[in-house]
């Protein structure tokens, strides 16, 4: 990208302007990168870049999960510096990082396990039906929104607007990707929230929280998924809370729309069996782009509220690297499912 455009705010009048300089921008910054790869990129000797194998990925994931599970019951026991000394090196390990004794980072890291520990607090509060899975695959974006507050010096808090947005994927996601909700179903919800997201509801509530101010869904036909529905609806009063909608936020809610409008999207990706259709491998990675570039970009504004060009092509690349990771993580239940 040209150094011109690096201090170019990416803000439109409409979404649908904001949707299709995006999807350029996803083309131009990812696509077109990710075709000129070589093949044998993985076989390339790299000292950054340390393979794995598959049961090491499933021990180190299954470390991460039992760190956050310890951390959250044994915070207030004599435990407590020996679980925090074990999520450092986990953290080390995890992001092929060396060990280093230095006080900065070590109050990041402990930052990262408190504001963790809170986010899966404050998810259970909320929902104690949720388990703890699904609160793991929610919490991964919170650690990059942290990142971003470090990146702008910004005090390291679970905002409302974080909360909200990291748990509308395990409940927005699961809804999607379920074969147990038609596909009539998910386009009459696609319209609906799409609205909401963009434009609010005439009943917003500023200082709503939590349910105090129940969301109405009766007028959705899908009555026996109304309260994963209530639930979705909440999390983006959540965000209201931090983010008034007004001209100088709309990006913060076109970003968000873009988000929904990418997930709705990878129902394209599912194979039908019935019908044979089969998704080409282009069309997926396409999706898959859009959809990861989504992610880190509505991140990112419910963080700074505004974006420069030069950032939102940033974050499109890294967003589709992180989603291929999820999606290899998700491989064996999609294979089940025939999403692709």
């Amino acid at each position: 990208m040209d150094d011109i455009d690096n201090d170019i705010l990416f803000e439109f009048e409409s979404y649908e302007e904001f949707r299709q300089e995006r999807l350029k921008l996803n083309a131009e910054s990812t696509l077109k990168l990710w075709y000129s790869l070589p093949f044998n990129l993985t076989n390339i000797d790299n000292k950054l870049f340390k393979q794995q194998t598959l049961k090491q990925q499933r021990k180190r994931l299954r470390n991460l999960k039992f760190f956050a599970i310890y951390s959250m019951f044994l915070k207030k026991t004599f435990l407590k510096n020996r679980i925090r000394s074990k999520g450092f090196q986990l953290f080390n390990k995890t992001f092929n990082i060396p060990s280093l004794n230095d006080p900065c980072l070590y109050q990041i890291y402990e930052s990262l396990g408190r504001i963790t520990n809170q986010f899966l607090n404050r998810g259970k509060e909320y929902d104690s039906k949720i388990n703890y899975q699904e609160l793991y695959k929610a919490g991964r974006t919170v650690w990059f929104m942290i990142a971003f507050q470090v990146q702008l010096n910004l005090p390291l808090v679970l905002t409302d607007s974080i909360f909200g947005y990291n748990m509308l994927y395990p409940y927005t996601d699961d809804f999607i990707d379920s074969n147990q909700v038609s596909k009539e179903t998910k386009i009459e919800f696609k319209k609906i929230f799409h609205d909401i997201l963009l434009h609010g509801q005439s009943t917003y509530n500023p200082n709503a929280y939590f349910r105090e101010k129940q969301s109405n869904v009766n007028h959705l036909n899908i009555e026996i998924h109304a309260d994963r529905l209530e639930k979705i609806f909440d999390m983006v009063k959540f965000i209201e809370n931090d983010w008034k909608r007004d001209e100088k936020n709309r990006g913060v809610y076109m970003s968000l729309a873009t988000i929904h409008e990418s997930q709705m999207k990878s129902i394209l990706q599912h194979a039908n069996i019935e019908d044979g259709y089969q998704p080409t491998m282009t069309f997926i990675e396409q999706i898959s782009a859009e959809k990861g570039g989504a992610s880190l970009i509505a991140a990112a504004f419910l963080i700074e509220g505004q974006l420069t060009r030069a950032k939102m092509a940033y974050l499109e690349y890294l967003g589709f690297a992180f989603q291929l990771l999820d999606d290899l993580q998700d491989f064996h239940e999609d294979m089940k499912n025939n999403h692709r």
